[in-house]
């Protein structure tokens, strides 16, 4: 899925300590954090929601012209396992939920937590989208809490909604791009 250990050094590493069957694998130790390449830089980033089926490459396409920059999206994100922190795509959100808890309808039945509404969802007079807020509680707070400041969620709704947050990603501004390939070049070849 990405480009981004393609010219990482290779090593010889041991599983099963076995020394005379040494496995060759990329050095994936080296690491890049764009949080110390890039601090005190304004405006580098913007926001975007990803899109059903979208991957990173294909937003590194979009964005840089670049498909083998999608390691470049998977960093600014801090995203290392992009099996698992990548959004799913609706038809296999509920195949995992179906694999994970027996089936969609099995999820929806199964509480998975409390919450307690600090703040409602509004809109400000310049139509910004203010979003909820909660703090997720005991059963017993939960009870005490007024009905229209409480919430519980089920199963369903909170892999829903934990993958939906992961749609929203960074991106980095073109302009930084030949500063990160160079600093990743450097890495590579300490």
């Amino acid at each position: 899925m990405s480009f981004f250990f393609k010219n990482h050094p290779i090593i010889s590493y041991n599983f099963r300590n076995e020394p005379n069957n040494p496995v060759l694998v990329n050095d994936i130790t080296r690491r890049l954090r764009l949080s110390t390449l890039l601090q005190n830089k304004a405006a580098i980033y913007f926001r975007y929601d990803i899109k059903d089926g979208e991957r990173p490459d294909i937003i590194a396409e979009k964005y840089y012209d670049d498909n083998t920059l999608d390691w470049v999206i998977l960093l600014t994100n801090e995203i290392h396992d992009p099996y698992f922190q990548w959004p799913l795509d609706n038809n296999s959100l509920n195949k995992f939920v179906a694999q994970k808890y027996g089936s969609v309808s099995a999820a929806q039945s199964i509480n998975h937590h409390y919450e307690k509404i600090i703040q409602q969802r509004t809109v400000t007079d310049n139509g910004e989208m203010v979003r909820q807020k909660s703090l997720i509680v005991d059963y017993t707070t939960y009870v005490a809490t007024n009905p229209s400041l409480r919430r519980a969620v089920d199963s369903y709704t909170y892999e829903v909604e934990l993958n939906e947050k992961r749609r929203s990603i960074l991106i980095l501004d073109k302009l930084y791009i030949g500063l990160v390939k160079e600093s990743h070049r450097k890495l590579l070849n300490e």
